[in-house]
């Protein structure tokens, strides 16, 4: 909103927005990497990354007396969203490093924690909309200020890590059937099991190397020994004697992820509940940022005895991954202008603030029922859905009158089906890639997606749909991104033939 105060027009808000999700790409695997390699370091980063890319959000607000020609808040505005974009975008990978790692070895209850985020979401921008609407935007600034500095202070007081609070991975045989299961991807060549939507048997999946401990008993086994302490099965790297050595000082952002999703999926697996905990479903699916610090990995292969990390030969990874990458791109044309759309309709802020509880809640309730759904129904009855879902909202906008109360109503209803959309791709698309690719590169691999959804996607959308709602109007822009949905359906559809 503060950039619209500054009197861009959607051309040049499109063109900031881009900034960021071109630049996070490469953001998030240098400060995860950095915060990796010295662990004790990562508390202070968190707080100095906080506080300069805080700063370019603050800087927004002295623009427009300190600068009047429009070219020159042009540029600056461009030169503080990059300072955002590469210093501050990538704290949410940081946060969710450091909660991997306090949690040691029951990153199991990642989930739990990442939950807490979805309801800080979505309340705060429900109460600062109701603040915008009593007292101006600037009360936004003030808030944000004050969050900016809590965060600094508790990440640089508290948040404090030594090498040796991390888990280390001892050794055993590696198994031959995930040899052959990995040979095969290699080749382009992997065979989904019939009738699922896996490319391997979940429930037979075996591990080349366990933690110091053996793999946890079942739910039932555990409530029988009060005593038996929660450790990860999954907190595993895939070495051998001779590269342990090269990681006494290392852990990645990415692995530690893998192993809260791995253990996550061995509790749903072993579990008889119709439906999981909140925070075990949650944990199953990896969010953008953590996804993109993958990239951290790259070149460093040998080192972590991690495969080469390309195998997109087969027609239905790459069918997939540019299904989705079309699918970022109309997504973003409408979510990055969302609060505008909404303004030019007539809402005011403090009704535009509900569209966080609505559209988080509608999200938390499809990941929590993700997995159930992936089970029961395909991979195209899931995508499909959600494509088709995603289009009808974009048509039922273009259908709706400003300042008309039955319109207001129903532009918020609608933010249900952005959080139904959004959630199953995602849960879908990671489950999916799960499928395409084995454990080793399931890092890498996700970290393609995030970056073909929430980063080329999202930064070609910006652009686009900048230029097409300065020049052409909204219904226009709607009509787009309908057409660059129904593109990507086409194309994700050719690959499952």
């Amino acid at each position: 909103m503060r950039v619209e105060s500054l009197h861009l027009n959607s051309n040049q808000i499109g063109i900031v927005l881009a900034i960021a999700p071109f630049v996070q790409v490469v953001a998030c695997p240098v400060w995860t990497w950095l915060a990796d390699r010295y662990p004790k370091l990562h508390g202070p980063l968190m707080g100095i990354l906080a506080t300069i890319g805080g700063s370019s959000v603050l800087g927004l607000y002295f623009l427009p007396e300190m600068l009047t020609e429009m070219d020159e808040r042009m540029m600056a505005t461009c030169v503080l969203g990059f300072v955002f974009a590469f210093f501050g975008s990538p704290i949410c990978a940081l946060v969710d490093s450091a909660v991997l790692k306090i949690l040691d070895d029951q990153k199991i209850l990642y989930g739990n924690q990442r939950l807490w985020g979805s309801v800080s979401n979505g309340v705060h921008i429900l109460v600062v909309g109701l603040l915008i609407a009593q007292y101006g935007i600037n009360i936004a600034f003030a808030i944000f200020f004050v969050g900016l500095v809590s965060f600094v202070l508790l990440s640089i007081l508290f948040v404090q890590f030594d090498k040796h609070m991390i888990h280390r991975s001892s050794h055993d045989n590696t198994n031959n059937s995930e040899d052959e299961e990995t040979n095969s991807l290699l080749a382009g060549k992997s065979t989904p099991l019939t009738g699922t939507n896996y490319m391997y048997d979940p429930s037979s999946t075996t591990w080349s190397h366990y933690t110091t401990h053996p793999p946890r008993p079942s739910r039932r086994e555990s409530q029988q020994s009060q005593n038996t302490r929660r450790e990860s099965i999954a907190n595993t790297l895939y070495l051998s004697d001779d590269q342990l050595h090269t990681l006494t000082n290392v852990t990645t952002t990415s692995l530690m992820a893998m192993d809260a999703r791995i253990e996550a999926n061995h509790e749903l697996l072993q579990s008889d509940m119709a439906y999981p905990p909140l925070g075990l479903a949650l944990s199953l699916i990896p969010t953008m940022d953590t996804s993109m610090s993958a990239f951290a990995l790259l070149g460093q292969e040998d080192e972590y005895g991690i495969p080469e990390k390309a195998i997109l030969k087969s027609y239905i990874v790459y069918t997939f991954m540019i299904s989705i990458l079309l699918y970022g791109i109309s997504h973003s044309m409408i979510s990055q202008f969302l609060f505008l759309l909404l303004k030019d309709l007539g809402m005011s802020p403090s009704i535009i603030g509900w569209t966080g509880p609505i559209g988080g809640t509608a999200e938390v309730i499809t990941f929590w029922l993700s997995r159930q759904l992936f089970d029961k129904y395909s991979v195209t009855f899931l995508m499909t859905l959600a494509y088709l879902s995603f289009m009808f909202r974009a048509l039922v906008y273009t259908c709706l009158t400003s300042y008309e109360t039955k319109s207001i109503i129903v532009a918020l209803l609608l933010q249900n089906i952005n959080g139904f959309a959004y959630a199953l791709v995602w849960s879908t698309a990671v489950a999916q890639v799960d499928g395409f690719f084995p454990v080793e590169q399931r890092s890498i691999a996700q970290g393609i997606l995030a970056s073909s959804f929430s980063g080329l996607g999202y930064g070609i959308g910006c652009v686009l749909g900048g230029y097409i709602y300065s020049v052409y109007g909204f219904i226009r822009l709607f009509q787009t991104s309908i057409a660059i949905c129904s593109i990507s359906l086409i194309v994700f559809l050719s690959g499952r033939r």
